[in-house]
């Protein structure tokens, strides 16, 4: 058993006590949170994913309830879901859009990169273009400049392709013609 399992398998059963003896408690969706995230660090995936489902469906309009679909869409990214995946960003968005804090910019760069690749896969290329051109922001704080650059180019080639994917010059001219920063 590797170094602290014990004591995380302890914290999940207490928490687990907690969400289930005490449903209206007020820090419900951290508890949650906090299950979710230990089991996934104990590599218990399908686990994870049960509370993530239970906390999307439960959580109140908080940070959380936002990483719970998050998690949500990258499993069924992870597993070829994408129309799954899109209505599961889709979800984290609408949360997000009620929730308050210094997280929240930050947040919406999260959603909107995985939003963009998951319209682009199940071809709602209209979605995709708006969310790429979300991700279009050089005032965002992006925690780090390699991760900034990444998102930044995968956004003009999402762009880029959802546009020649359409095939429509005239929406492509006034696209291009835009001020997108």
């Amino acid at each position: 058993e590797q170094s602290g399992d014990s004591y995380k398998k302890h914290a999940l059963a207490v928490l687990a006590d907690l969400n289930k003896s005490t449903p209206n408690f007020t820090l419900n969706d951290e508890a949650l949170y906090m299950r979710a995230t230990i089991l996934e660090g104990l590599n218990q995936q399908e686990a994870a994913f049960t509370v993530w489902q239970s906390l999307a469906k439960e959580g109140r309009d908080s940070i959380y309830t936002v990483h719970a679909n998050i998690a949500i869409g990258d499993h069924s990214f992870e597993k070829e879901k994408a129309p799954q995946a899109l209505k599961a960003y889709q979800n984290a968005g609408n949360v997000l859009s009620r929730v308050q804090g210094p997280e929240v910019a930050y947040e919406k760069l999260r959603v909107n990169y995985r939003l963009a690749w998951a319209a682009y896969r199940t071809a709602d290329l209209n979605q995709a273009l708006a969310a790429a051109q979300n991700l279009l922001h050089p005032e965002a704080d992006l925690k780090r400049i390699s991760m900034q650059k990444r998102m930044t180019q995968d956004a003009c080639d999402l762009i880029a392709d959802t546009l020649f994917e359409q095939d429509t010059p005239e929406k492509t001219k006034d696209y291009l013609q835009k001020d997108l920063l």
